[in-house]
């Protein structure tokens, strides 16, 4: 996967978008949207402070549709969908195969679509595909592991979505290397949105939890 992104990386040849100050205006832009009931999960009965970011985000970079890739108890896509509460249009799709407690869609603004299936199943992607067929956003918030988060990437960016979010890039040695592999292959074009984010929480976890963004569709197709 990581040898075929760096071919299509060489031949496409595009300005590289100013992700720092997308970053800082999606925290602005997030602080306007009400995250109140859009909760993490057991672990903690609130909403984190990186939803405000999702949220911000999605506002800032005019996100229409979003593949989230891992639901957990729903509360991100939860935050992604109130951001999209003025557009009709918009369409969020989760996915996970297992199904946790307290899945919090009375706090999406938006009916999201709820798939119960293994993320890494190429009939799942299909799938998705007649569902949203080129997302706006990728979220990738399953498994940490360098494997499952690269065959996802094959499976569920081969259509060049706009933009891909991928969490937990320095939770583990592996997915820093990971990160550090796919920050040598986008450049400019992949931001270490981390501290933007506050996905650095100490609430959450003892270390920086890490949150990777890459302006995907113009590295790749320029």
């Amino acid at each position: 996967m990581l040898a075929r992104l760096r071919e299509r990386r060489a031949v496409a040849a595009a300005p590289p978008p100013d992700l720092a100050g997308l970053c800082r205006k999606a925290w602005r832009l997030g602080a306007d949207v009400p995250l109140e009931d859009c909760l993490y999960g057991p672990a903690l009965a609130r909403a984190p402070r990186y939803y405000r970011f999702l949220a911000g985000l999605t506002r800032a970079a005019g996100i229409r549709s979003v593949v989230e890739l891992g639901t957990h108890c729903g509360g991100s896509i939860a935050a992604m969908s109130r951001a999209l509460a003025a557009d009709p249009d918009a369409r969020l799709l989760t996915i996970d195969l297992r199904t946790f407690p307290g899945f919090t869609s009375a706090a999406a603004a938006h009916p999201v679509k709820r798939l119960r299936a293994d993320i890494l199943d190429p009939a799942t992607a299909a799938l998705t595909a007649g569902k949203i067929p080129r997302p706006d956003l990728l979220f990738v918030d399953f498994q940490s592991r360098p494997y499952s988060v690269l065959r996802a990437l094959e499976l569920y960016a081969a259509r060049a979505p706009a933009f891909v979010v991928i969490d937990d890039i320095r939770l583990n040695p592996a997915m820093r290397d990971l990160w550090k592999s796919l920050r040598a292959i986008f450049g400019s074009f992949a931001y270490d949105a981390t501290a933007a984010a506050r996905r650095d929480d100490r609430s959450l976890a003892d270390f920086p939890i890490g949150l990777g963004l890459i302006a995907w569709r113009s590295a790749l197709e320029g």
